[in-house]
């Protein structure tokens, strides 16, 4: 298993200009950003996985109380990731007014230099540990569910992990963990995809 993750050339040298609009007058503004994440082999998965669930994973995240609860600032806003063969990809959803959209911007961007600086806690750290292994354990109850995740192990190489001993690498991962693959990941380049009433000039300032 790989634990290695090399750039595109196009993030390392960011050589493509890291904003797309597609400009529309509409009352509600839908943005994406984020960047380069972990291949699907990429034995820090289970650290970036637990991670991105204390950052936008459900209403208990950062990003949903401080956008959605404490501020009213977007009717959504979520994190996801992807990997894939040789890259990966993270991000976050915001669905906001396009007078709000700046400062949903920026409360994105200071949420990640706070787990970048800061890392995360104890109590989130087992918090997203039990979420994350009760879910696993509910969709193991579903045999196409479990048929599925072995055939798509088995078609892009991923080691077979019964069960147990996913849980256990889930379990297995310590607040250093987190912080490491936080400062490596989400100190990267970044990118950011809107529609809504703007120019990709007017908003390049969010991922400089």
């Amino acid at each position: 298993m790989g634990t290695g993750r090399a750039r595109s050339p196009a993030f390392r040298s960011l050589d493509f200009f890291p904003v797309k609009v597609r400009e529309k007058q509409t009352e509600q503004s839908h943005l994406v950003i984020g960047g380069e994440g972990l291949t699907r082999g990429d034995d820090r998965r289970f650290a970036f996985g637990l991670l991105d669930h204390v950052l936008g994973g459900g209403m208990s995240s950062r990003l949903f109380q401080t956008i959605r609860e404490e501020r009213g600032l977007a009717y959504a806003v979520y994190g996801f990731h992807y990997g894939h063969a040789e890259s990966g990809m993270y991000g976050v959803y915001v669905g906001t007014t396009p007078t709000q959209t700046g400062e949903v911007l920026s409360l994105v961007n200071a949420e990640f230099a706070r787990v970048i600086e800061e890392g995360i806690t104890a109590s989130e750290l087992e918090r997203a540990k039990s979420y994350t292994k009760g879910s696993l354990v509910l969709s193991a109850e579903d045999p196409n569910g479990r048929m599925v995740r072995l055939g798509r192990d088995e078609i892009t190489g991923i080691e077979h992990l019964s069960l147990d001993e996913t849980l256990a690498r889930f379990e297995a991962v310590s607040l250093d963990d987190v912080h490491a693959v936080a400062k490596e990941v989400l100190g990267g380049p970044r990118v950011l995809g809107a529609v809504g009433p703007f120019t990709e000039e007017t908003l390049a300032e969010y991922v400089a």
